[in-house]
């Protein structure tokens, strides 16, 4: 394994906390004409500043491919001078630039965002950014990077000789999210049809490798039939958290996922368990995320029901 060393001082989680440094959370919406709708986010995994979530539509109807997603992100820091001088990561005079760097792997899609700058004189600032991706320009999952970068160099004083001089140069990364996009949210992939002679739900399930299968509707899918007499019941156009009839589909609609992953792969079940083998975003990769990272009991379906009642209760209805 190769090292690589910087000839200059570079951004530090103890000089971020010396510094102030808070971000918000990110908040996702899109539009449908001229109304908005919030999209809600749900963590899969996390670390102090790195957290991968999914993104779940209360009207299950939010699709990469049909709708832009926008967001809204602020970040302040209490003491922007830490960041300057002989202890810090630029010179006095220069200026820090602060953007989102952003990809989407499975769309070739990239950018940076700007989302503010400031000298070594200012005092406690906030910096907000509000974004929108067009529909079609995202796949798969969004990785969003908070980053802090050399936006204009100023000369340095004596004690400053060994701070870096190249204009964009990147110090490091505040915090990184990934946002899983396919399937309405990865965690909940649920789309809506109408179709009179079907039941109230189903699960499309298609996936013949889900160690390469993608997490999208093309290969795994919750449906609900608005056609049906008894649709309504589901308060899908308010909110999940309102409706202990849709709750019981979803559980019951993740359990038939969860098992139909583990007939199609077999032996090979435990290659998902070990986190190894699988394909980025791929079907096994998510279902790792619900055996793994949030822990439900795979043992038996009575387990693996009891483990995803409780995981809905505790994070769609808030707990009790």
């Amino acid at each position: 394994m190769s090292n690589s060393f910087n000839m200059y001082p570079v951004l530090t989680p103890e000089m971020t906390d010396t510094a102030g440094v808070k971000a918000e959370t990110f908040e996702f919406m899109y539009n449908e004409g001229r109304e908005i709708y919030p999209l809600n986010i749900t963590d899969i995994s996390q670390n102090e500043n790195n957290i991968s979530a999914a993104i779940e539509d209360p009207r299950c109807e939010w699709y990469p491919e049909k709708y832009n997603l926008g967001f809204s992100y602020s970040i302040s820091i209490e003491h922007p001078s830490a960041f300057f001088g002989k202890d810090g990561i630029a010179s006095r005079k220069s200026i820090l630039g602060i953007a989102i760097r952003w990809m989407s792997v499975r769309s070739e899609h990239r950018g940076v965002i700007h989302v503010g700058d400031f000298s070594c004189t200012e005092t406690e600032l906030t910096f907000t950014v509000n974004h929108k991706f067009a529909k079609s320009v995202l796949k798969g999952s969004l990785v969003l990077e908070t980053i802090l970068y050399l936006k204009a160099y100023g000369d340095p004083d004596f004690d400053e000789g060994l701070l870096a001089s190249s204009t964009g140069t990147v110090f490091g990364t505040i915090n990184t999210r990934e946002i899983f996009i396919d399937g309405n949210g990865s965690v909940f992939p649920i789309a809506t049809v109408s179709d009179p002679s079907k039941p109230l739900w189903w699960v499309y399930y298609d996936s013949l490798d889900p160690l390469l299968d993608p997490f999208d509707d093309e290969y795994v899918e919750i449906r609900l039939n608005r056609a049906h007499p008894a649709f309504e019941l589901l308060k899908i156009d308010s909110s999940f958290k309102e409706s202990t009839l849709f709750l019981e589909i979803l559980s019951s609609a993740l359990l038939i996922i969860v098992e139909s992953v583990q007939e199609t792969l077999g032996p090979d079940w435990y290659t998902v368990l070990s986190g190894q083998q699988f394909a980025r975003g791929s079907v096994a990769e998510v279902i790792y995320h619900f055996v793994i990272k949030l822990g439900w009991d795979t043992s038996s379906p009575a387990e693996l029901s009891q483990s995803i009642h409780s995981f809905l209760d505790n994070n769609i209805k808030g707990g009790s």
